[in-house]
This record gives structure tokens, sequence and C-alpha cells, in this order.
């Protein structure tokens, strides 16, 4: 039975048995009970909640038996919660943050899911720190049933002079081939001013094949061949360079 009561004046209110549907940020779920505390914030108890458009079936949500939704700011905390991926429980946690829109804040990241020949059950849940505005950094721990965990961290940085990327994925232990498997890229833009600049791409790995073990998430960078080029250039934009490094390191193969 839904019932509902809700003061006008003060915007409170409580529901029973609702679903709802947050229109400034696109979220929804069901729930027990909702209480209204203010036309800001309200507490979701024993319900579900998802960002997916697809509210009928959606691909991923997390169940909790309370959340504090905060649209203010754009925060929503799942305690004791679990993340469903198609219908699957994949993770647990006494108290979850994340944000309500598309607007950056730490927090999880919807997970990814394959299965393959390859790597077996193949699960991503990559969690994303909001650092500052010009900084930020994902952790991504990866299961693959065939061949163990692992971490990929990506950081991104940007000012009004240099930018780039750093990413840093590790297998310890592979379960096939009995290695320590990694893979390594940065790359880094510097503006000297005056039109002269400089770009830096290091790239290394463990063997050739690993950017195919490790591809499907983007975490590895892919490999040209059987060589991987690393390349530093400084010049001017309306020159020619004035230096150019390059360097290209064969790579062993392994399964």
């Amino acid at each position: 039975m839904h019932t509902a009561t809700f003061m006008w004046s003060t915007n409170e209110g409580i529901m029973t048995t609702p679903t709802y549907h947050f229109n400034l940020t696109g979220g929804s779920g069901s729930a027990e009970r909702i209480d209204l505390i203010d036309n800001e914030r309200s507490v979701v108890h024993h319900g579900t909640y998802t960002a997916c458009q697809c509210e009928d079936d959606p691909a991923w949500y997390l169940k909790a038996s309370r959340f504090d939704m905060d649209q203010g700011s754009d925060e929503g905390i799942a305690h004791n919660g679990v993340l469903f991926f198609q219908g699957v429980p994949i993770f647990a946690s006494p108290w979850l943050s994340f944000p309500l829109s598309g607007n950056r804040q730490s927090g999880l990241l919807p997970p990814t899911f394959s299965l393959s020949s390859t790597n077996g059950f193949d699960l991503t849940l990559p969690y994303y720190f909001n650092i500052a505005p010009n900084y930020d950094l994902t952790l991504t721990p990866r299961i693959m049933s065939k061949r163990g965990v692992m971490l990929t961290t990506n950081f991104r940085y940007l000012t009004p002079t240099y930018s780039g990327t750093a990413t840093i994925s590790y297998l310890p232990s592979d379960a096939i081939t009995k290695t320590n498997r990694y893979s390594i890229n940065i790359q880094h833009t510097q503006n000297f001013g005056d039109g002269f600049g400089a770009y830096i791409n290091y790239s290394s790995v463990s063997d050739v094949n690993v950017t195919v073990a490790g591809q499907r998430a983007g975490h590895l960078p892919a490999g040209s061949g059987r060589d991987l080029q690393q390349r530093s250039v400084v010049g001017a934009r309306t020159r020619p360079a004035l230096a150019i490094v390059q360097y290209v390191a064969p790579l062993q193969s392994r399964p």
C-alpha cells in the first residue's frame, strides 16, 4: 500500500513503498520508505539507487539499508551497501559515497564485466579521487579469475603551462604465466613560452602480450607489433623540432 504525508510549508514528508526519480540528477530507485527532510535532503530506507537511464532493468545498482541523499551537495551515502552488476552482487561496504549527478566527485565509478577464454571472469571496480579541479586519480582493481588481481593507477594533471597523464598497471604472479606483469605509460606536454615546448611519451611493459591480456578496459597501452616506442621531442611549434630522442624497445612474448 502506498501512502504519503507532506507539509508544504517545510517541504517535509514521508512516503511508503515508493519508486523515485531525481529530475535534476537523473538518479532513480525504490524503497520501503523515504523521509523528506527538506527540498534538498532525503533519507531512503531499505532501498535501491542507480544512475542508469534504463530504470526498469538497470545494468548496475546499489542496494542499502539506508541512503542519505543530499542534492545540494550532490552526494549520496549508502549504509551497508551492496553493488549489483547484471543482478549479481560484486562489492559490499558498510559505507559508500557517490555523486548524484555527472559532476566530478570522488567515489565509485560504474564497474565493467566480461567473460573470456583468456582471462575468465573479468571484473573492474574503478574508484575516482577528485583531488583538485586540475588533478585527479583513478584506482582500478581488476579481478581476472584465470590470472589474478591487477591494480591500475591513472593520474592526470593540467596547468596553464604543462599537462600529462601517468598510467601504471601491475599484475603480481599471473596464474597463467607464473610471472609478475606490468605496464607503464607516461605522457607529458610542456609549454616553455614564445612558441617553444616539449613532449615526452614513455612506455614500458613486461612483455608483448600484456597489451592483449589487459587491453579490454584500456588499462594497458596497446603496443605496435613487437616494439614499444619511447619518444621525447623539444622544439618550436612553427619550426622543425630542435631535438628528438627516440628509443624502440624490443618486447618478449608470454601467454
